[in-house]
């Protein structure tokens, strides 16, 4: 079914203020019965309901359509009220200047309670409300008394009387303009006052009439120039009779008319009046309508966004997702959940909740304005609902409508779409009802780790897919658009990396074919691929891309433009990882002459170069006190703290990487003080999950380790890298990898094998997993679990646990030729434990 409804509609916080301004009882079937629009496909409207009045809304698992709702006359406030007729005026109206008394208490209460209340929620958010509430007395009493002022003067001078005839009674003719301006500013500021509310709001409206408006439509100062013409005409009018038409004409029309129909909260506040013992579903169901079935897809959404918006959105899902519009059921809280007025014990059950989640297999999340931070992000109940949607069982998806559509391939191609997880706070979010809030918070442990990393984990994941859909079914074209090289990097930070790869291979051989060898674009593309190759341990094949990147950058710019230092500063980097040291610090110090020479010594660019090059002469020849490298290092970390500050991320790096050289220099004790100050520094700036601050923490944890701090609290350091990494990156990111790694180190100088051994067993197979089992990575931790197993060995054999011990050498063995070859040492005593204790192992059965 089809909703379209373009009349205003507002039945919510307004609806309690207008008699009779509920819904008939015509509205329990027909306002929710199917209606086929031409041309439109039939789409069921459906949501879950309880199944009794005393029961919790997330007790039973049942959908119901909310069709035609919005078409009655429940939904629709009296925004124009009618006229009573007139009433007896005592004073007989003087002719070109009369007014009854009722349409002088209209116009009045219109100045009263007109632009002036839309105000008031701000003054009383600046002032406070006992402050607040004291202004507005004192106010309200001062406009009384001077109201009663200028009633005593008109009827102390009859009528006619006016503004102008008793400033010429009571002030000398000289002064009387004084009055007349006043009120002509008044007025015009109430006048500009309304004009903005309408430049503000109408916009909105003709976007929500038509998501695909032309851009002439959306003008705000179309919209004002129209209104001026409509109201100038009405200033000329010398009586207030010709304003009969618009006396009751209300701002609020105007707020209401711009939220594109009723919101949810809206039309949660007339299904509360109509229905506040049981939710409106359970009354469908109880009527007998066939519209109510199973809830095959539970809906989360904001309760600030518009329904109409959503229903667009769910409409395009279907479609998208093709499935049967008859068999769709949408659970929608709404209609679904039993609506006590002020009745918090029936608040929905947040562990229910959850079940009801898994057990309807399916959550579709609409996101109404996309942008790096949607609003939907910071509502409590729908990071909880994210949350439990994570569960393998439950199909995610995200509903739309067709604007937002084109904003966020926009933003995907644009590569800034990932960063909508950067919002997702639990501990800041907000409910309506600050118990629901608490009650999501309490029933998980550490919620700004588990419900961030959970609810950013399956957004990431759901952008992956969307990405690689876009590419796979050509939809974005590989020569001229971003978009496929956004979707490798997403790939790969969802551990997809033979996948990105083989996307950032395709589109550098198609624009060497379209446009060249050395055309910008396919260097740009060739790039690209050569840093995901880094990052992924790949040296040699993203220094052989690299080398080709820089030729061609020196071919095209010149030698001081900062693309081509940028590109030289990075083949450096590779060089420098791959051991080819001499050439590093050369290319290092050609960029960094050239930078002192066109950005100067305190430029960002010729700090970050600094960096580099005092990093790359540390590893020739060391950090001595006094020595070359440590100087320069000293001379960065002062240029970042006088640039940024020394609370700056970059300051922290810079202070970071001297501390882990005064680790390597041997100053132990003066490297642990700085990488302290630096963690604790960054966990106040950046906060506890940012990379920084986990990097200092690590490199804090690895520094006690090695000074030979065995205790609890560096193990804790530890866990909590391991963690966050973890519920941050996923299992297989190389990062919560390389932590895990040194974790595990840690446990095995502890002594303890076995937990040492699962540790590096993780390790090896994520590696596997992610990066190949021939991988220089995956090689290295078979390695350092090779070790592990031979020392559990040789425990096992001490203990004369013969079986063990002859498994673990063997074990240990197949890592170490995994590793190092058939012929290897410690492979082939391996192998000869084994062959000694196995035949003691058969004599002992």
């Amino acid at each position: 079914i089809r909703t379209r409804v373009r009349t205003p509609l507002s039945g919510g916080a307004s609806a309690p203020r207008c008699p009779g301004a509920v819904l008939p009882s015509a509205v329990r079937e027909r306002g929710c019965r199917t209606i086929n629009s031409p041309g439109k496909s039939r789409l069921r409207r459906s949501a879950s309901s309880s199944s009794s009045m005393s029961g919790s809304g997330y007790s039973q698992i049942e959908g119901g359509s909310i069709n035609e709702a919005s078409n009655s006359s429940g939904f629709d406030e009296a925004l124009v009220g009618q006229r009573e007729g007139k009433d007896g005026d005592p004073h007989p109206p003087v002719e070109g200047v009369s007014s009854s008394s009722a349409r002088c208490i209209a116009n009045l209460a219109n100045t009263i309670v007109g632009s002036g209340m839309l105000a008031l929620p701000h003054a009383f958010s600046e002032a406070g409300f006992v402050l607040g509430s004291v202004f507005l007395c004192l106010f309200a009493t001062a406009s009384a008394f001077g109201l009663h002022l200028l009633s005593c003067c008109a009827l102390h001078l009859g009528k006619p009387c006016s503004f102008r005839r008793v400033t010429s009674v009571a002030l000398p003719d000289t002064v009387g303009w004084i009055v007349d301006a006043t009120v002509a500013l008044k007025c015009f500021g109430v006048a500009t006052s309304y004009l903005i509310v309408v430049g503000d709001s109408l916009p909105d409206v003709a976007t929500g009439l038509d998501p695909d408006v032309s851009p002439f439509w959306t003008n705000r100062h179309l919209w004002v120039t129209v209104g001026l013409a409509i109201i100038a005409p009405l200033c000329f009018f010398e009586s207030m009779d010709k304003l009969d038409f618009a006396e009751y004409v209300w701002p609020k029309d105007l707020d209401h008319a711009a939220r594109r129909g009723f919101t949810g909260r809206e039309s949660l506040e007339v299904l509360k009046a109509a229905s506040p013992n049981e939710s409106w579903c359970s009354r469908l169901r109880a009527a007998g309508s066939s519209n109510v079935a199973a809830a095959t897809i539970l809906v989360t959404w904001s309760s600030d966004a518009p329904v109409l918006g959503m229903i667009d959105a769910l409409e395009l899902y279907v479609e998208s997702a093709s499935l049967d519009p008859a068999a769709t059921f949408f659970w929608i809280c709404d209609f679904c959940v039993r609506q006590a007025a002020d009745d918090d014990s029936t608040a929905p059950d947040v562990v229910r909740s959850g079940e009801m989640i898994r057990e309807i297999g399916h959550t579709v999340l609409y996101l109404e304005g996309w942008s790096p931070s949607p609003p939907a992000l910071t509502r409590s109940w729908i990071l909880w609902e994210l949350f439990n949607s994570a569960d393998p069982g439950v199909t995610f998806g995200v509903a739309m409508t067709k604007r937002e559509q084109a904003r966020f391939l926009v933003a995907l191609e644009e590569g800034t779409a990932a960063s909508i997880t950067d919002s997702i706070d639990a501990e800041a979010s907000e409910a309506t009802t600050p118990s629901h809030r608490a009650a999501i918070l309490a029933a998980v442990e550490e919620p700004h780790l588990r419900i961030n990393s959970t609810v950013g984990q399956l957004l990431r994941g759901w952008l992956a897919e969307k990405g690689r859909a876009a590419v796979r079914d050509g939809s974005c074209d590989m020569v001229s658009f971003h978009l496929p090289v956004a979707v490798a990097g997403l790939l790969g930070q969802q551990g997809q990396v033979f996948e990105a790869r083989a996307i950032l291979e395709q589109v550098v051989k198609e624009r060497v074919d379209v446009l060249g060898l050395h055309d910008e674009g396919t260097l740009v593309a060739k790039e690209a691929l050569a840093v995901f190759l880094h990052d992924q341990g790949e040296l040699k094949d993203s220094i052989k891309l690299y080398r080709q990147v820089v030729k061609g950058q020196e071919n095209r710019l010149e030698p001081t433009n900062p693309d081509l230092l940028s590109a030289q500063t990075n083949l450096a980097v590779m060089l420098r990882e791959q051991g080819e040291l001499e050439r590093a610090r050369d290319l290092l110090e050609d960029v960094l002459e050239a930078r002192k020479e066109s950005l100067g010594l305190n430029h960002v660019d010729t700090l970050d170069s600094m960096m580099s090059l005092a990093t790359l002469m540390g590893e020739q020849g060391g950090y001595s006190d006094g020595g070359e490298a440590r100087m320069l290092l000293e001379d960065t970390v002062n240029g970042y703290e006088l640039v940024f500050g020394a609370r700056h991320q970059r300051t922290l790096n810079a202070e970071l990487r001297l501390g882990l050289a005064m680790r390597e220099n041997g100053d132990l004790d003066e490297a642990a003080d700085l990488l302290e100050v630096v963690f604790e520094s960054s966990k106040v700036e950046l906060g506890p999950a940012h990379a920084h601050t986990l990097t200092a923490q690590l490199s804090l944890a690895s520094l006690l380790a090695l000074q030979g701090r065995r205790d609890e609290s560096v193990e804790a350091l530890f866990e909590t890298v391991c963690t966050t990494r973890r519920e941050t990156l996923g299992m297989l990111h190389d990062q919560t990898l390389a932590a895990t790694s040194q974790h595990a180190a840690f446990l095995l100088a502890s002594g303890r094998l076995d937990d040492a051994c699962v540790m590096y067993e993780r390790v090896v197979h994520g590696r596997e997993e992610a990066l190949g089992e021939e991988h220089e990575a995956t090689l290295q931790s078979k390695g350092e679990m090779a070790e592990v197993l031979a020392k559990m060995a040789e425990t096992a054999a001490k203990k004369r646990e013969v079986q063990l011990a002859a498994k673990l050498y063997g074990r240990a063995a197949d890592y170490y030729e995994a590793r190092y070859g058939r012929g290897e040492p410690m492979c082939v005593w391996c192998r000869d434990q084994q062959e000694e204790l196995v035949p003691a192992d058969r004599e002992e059965e």
